[in-house]
This record gives structure tokens, sequence and C-alpha cells, in this order.
């Protein structure tokens, strides 16, 4: 009896210890990359690709700060055609976002011309100066 209670004890410890050890981010679209070093920092609630009326492809991304300070943010989009070649676009260069403690922000891009139909997202932390 007190053997199978030591047992369970020690199961639901280590079911705590694994769920602590989770992170916080699932890349919610295998096209999206996160740093590292922002696991724990920055969630992506949501993640919506979709055509506008003039058939360009757009993409929007939730992204939640988890911290209690402002999360500076370097992202860039690289747009591809159909067949895999690279679209040239100002998304292309790396570009700073701040999302304020604890809140969620909007990170919308539009694809650089119809012909752009995929897409790879990269967040990263900006480095502090």
């Amino acid at each position: 009896m007190k053997t199978s209670r030591l047992l369970l004890l020690g199961c639901v410890a280590l079911s705590g210890l694994l769920a602590g050890c989770r992170t916080v981010l699932s890349p919610p679209d295998p096209r999206v990359t996160v740093g590292p070093e922002l696991r724990r920092a920055l969630f992506v609630s949501r993640f919506l690709t979709l055509q506008n009326g003039a058939g360009f492809t757009q993409i929007q991304a939730n992204l939640q700060n988890l911290r209690h300070r402002t999360l500076r943010l370097q992202v860039r989009v690289d747009w591809f055609d159909a067949t895999g070649v690279a679209q040239e676009s100002l998304t292309s260069n790396w570009r700073y976002v701040s999302v304020t403690r604890q809140t969620e922000y909007a990170l919308k891009v539009t694809a650089p011309n119809p012909q752009a139909t995929d897409f790879r997202l990269y967040i990263h932390e900006a480095k502090r100066n």
C-alpha cells in the first residue's frame, strides 16, 4: 500500500516536472521559424494564410508576448513562386517589431506579387546594443 502511494506520488511529481519543461511555443506552420531564445517569451496564438481580392497571398501571425517587458523582435518573410523561385520583396529584409509586455500583436504581411504563393517567416529576438 505504501509503495503504491509513493509510486503514484512519484508519477504525479514527474508529470508536473515534464509539464514545466514543455516549451510554450509550438510553431503553427512548418514555414514559420521562431528563434529558440523566444520559446518561453513568445506564443503564436493564431496563424492565417489567405488570398486577398487582388490575388495576393497574405499571412497574419498573432504574436503574444509572455514576458513582463516589451519584446523587441526581428522578422523577415521570404516569398517563393509555385516552382520555388525566390521573389524579390522588401519583406526579405529584417525589420524590427516591438510587442508590448503581456499583449498580442498581429503581424500582417502581403506577398510582393500574385505569383508569390509560398513563404518562409522568420522571427528572432532583436540583438541588444
